[in-house]
């Protein structure tokens, strides 16, 4: 198996489990105990303390202004299975000025059902996030972190049925309803989809705890903070893969594929005072112009005729 990026794991596991090809050697960062339960990190402005800077940027300051926007990676191979299927992905990520933060992956099992975007698994992570200071490790980049506060999952297809490897006239159909109960049984909320429905999602955080009851995604994710390093423009953004080890998102980062990407529309985080003055004032400007509109008609109309 090509070994999927941190980024990839979750959706390569689930379907690897699905297809019976996952074994014990994914590494996964050991989850907190129920008791634990909650943000175990340290406070942000304590991870760069005593770190000696020796980088000299060409930028005065971070570009946390230009990170807000909604980011999308199209359709690529997230693994591949020897003697079966390439499991493929795209994702999308967004930064709301307000700080809000958004994550979804979109899982397939070919490229066909990616291109015409209909997965079969959705995972949706939303929570805050935080612009830091520039990188002091990396020249010309910046710091940023996300608190996941809530994960969704998704299941669009309670069987999907794929080319057989070896014969494509034939078909190779898959219990994903099944293998989702596996991985997370929620305690014992069904994962089937209502009648009428096209699918069925549910609130790992708030259906799926203990942690056993869906540890791929207590143990990767929910209530977590993500480390990225990162540049960014207006126009696009240039990043890191997420880590939940501060070490593997900040100090020692390593680039996404592709690396750098374009917003669906050029954002800041702060919107242009001058622009925003003049938008008051043609608004107000029009305002006044209609008043003046409605009480000349008025007065006209009202107003004794000498």
């Amino acid at each position: 198996m090509v070994m999927p990026s941190a980024r990839r794991l979750r959706i390569t596991i689930a379907a690897c489990s699905l297809l019976g090809w996952c074994h014990g050697d994914s590494e996964f960062i050991p989850a907190a105990s129920e008791g634990e339960w909650g943000f175990q990190r340290e406070p942000r402005e304590r991870l760069l303390e005593g770190i000696s800077e020796n980088i000299t940027h060409s930028k005065k300051a971070s570009d946390a202004n230009f990170v807000c926007g909604q980011y999308a990676r199209e359709c690529q191979v997230a693994a591949g299975i020897p003697n079966g299927p390439d499991l493929w992905m795209s994702s999308e990520a967004t930064y709301e000025r307000d700080g809000t933060y958004a994550y979804k992956e979109y899982g397939f099992f070919n490229h066909s059902t990616c291109v015409r975007n209909e997965p079969w698994l959705v995972m949706t992570y939303t929570g805050t996030w935080k612009a830091d200071s520039l990188s002091p490790y990396v020249k010309d980049k910046s710091l940023v972190s996300m608190d996941i506060t809530s994960v969704w999952l998704k299941i669009l297809h309670e069987e999907v049925c794929i080319p057989n490897q070896f014969d494509r006239t034939l078909n190779i159909c898959l219990n994903t309803l099944a293998a989702i109960q596996v991985m997370c049984p929620c305690n014992g909320w069904p994962w089937t989809m209502a009648e009428g429905k096209a699918s069925r999602e549910r609130n790992i955080g708030m259906f799926c705890r203990p942690l056993d009851q869906c540890p791929l995604i207590h143990e990767s994710y929910l209530q977590r903070t993500q480390y990225v390093t990162y540049s960014a423009t207006e126009e696009s953004g240039c990043f890191s893969q997420a880590s939940p080890d501060v070490k593997t998102g900040w100090e020692s980062p390593m680039a996404e594929t592709p690396n750098c990407l374009t917003k669906r529309e050029p954002m800041a985080c702060t919107v242009a005072k001058a622009a925003a003055f003049r938008a008051v004032d043609e608004r107000w400007r029009r305002c006044l112009t209609l008043c003046s509109m409605l009480l000349a008609a008025f007065l006209s109309t009202t107003w004794p005729q000498g």
